[in-house]
């Protein structure tokens, strides 16, 4: 999927820093955090911060419809037969575009009253970076979430590849599958409609833009996957 998106390099940093690099002291109480309460902690400090400015921004926090991989060797096969991994439906589902709400609060202002929009939220002493710090001084003992442990990963890759191999599809190991299915699908992708059909930059304000595709293109990429999924399946030793 290819996307835009516009967004502080002090959330990157920040969303490191919690993830376990913050030198947090020994013995001191922590509790998890996902990422999306994070993010929604900071857009409502940033429209708090906006509002003492005297201007309007609506918090906004872009949650893709999550990517939840079919685990082939452990659901019934009569699933895999449809559904494969469930890449290809699911990058097919996605919405074209995603505007930032606060594109439209901007999209009467004239030139210079939106440059003063984006300074206060994105400027030196923006909004966005006060709300960051802020956010990370409250979160100071709290870490992000992190992905559970994958009990896949003891799976024998030699084994497992010459098996593939042996159904005509040629992968070192599974993450190469699904990143092999989204070039395939790409070659039936197709213009997304306009994403901004105004004629302003919209600054920091997010754009997110999701790649489309052809019914046919779909269909046919669809069949791949789960002729991979079941080859996948049976070299897992699921039959």
């Amino acid at each position: 999927m290819n996307r835009r998106r516009h967004c502080g390099i002090g959330l990157i940093v920040l969303i490191s820093l919690l993830c376990g690099c913050s030198g947090i002291p020994e013995g001191s109480e922590t509790r998890i955090i996902d990422q999306t309460e994070l993010l929604e902690r900071i857009e409502e400090s940033v429209s708090d911060c906006m509002k003492e400015r005297g201007l309007t921004y609506i918090p906004f926090v872009y949650e893709p419809k999550p990517f939840n991989e079919i685990d082939v060797s452990a659901e019934p096969r009569s699933v895999v037969e449809v559904s494969g991994y469930g890449y290809v439906a699911w990058a097919a589902s996605q919405e074209d575009v995603i505007r930032d709400p606060n594109i439209d609060v901007i999209a009467e202002m004239d030139e210079e009253a939106r440059q003063e929009y984006f300074d206060a939220l994105a400027g030196a002493e923006g909004c966005r970076w006060l709300a960051e710090a802020e956010v990370s001084s409250e979160f100071a003992l709290a870490r992000v979430s992190e992905t559970p442990y994958d009990p896949q990963a003891d799976l024998n890759l030699v084994s497992w590849s010459e098996c593939m191999s042996e159904g005509g599809y040629h992968f070192s190991e599974p993450d190469e599958i699904l990143p092999y299915l989204r070039g395939l699908l790409a070659e039936y992708s197709v213009e997304p409609v306009d994403p901004m059909p105004f004629d302003f930059d919209p600054g920091p304000l997010q754009v997110i833009v999701s790649q489309t595709y052809t019914d046919y293109g779909v269909s046919e990429v669809g069949l791949v996957e789960v002729e991979i999924a079941l080859q996948d399946r049976q070299c897992r030793g699921g039959g």
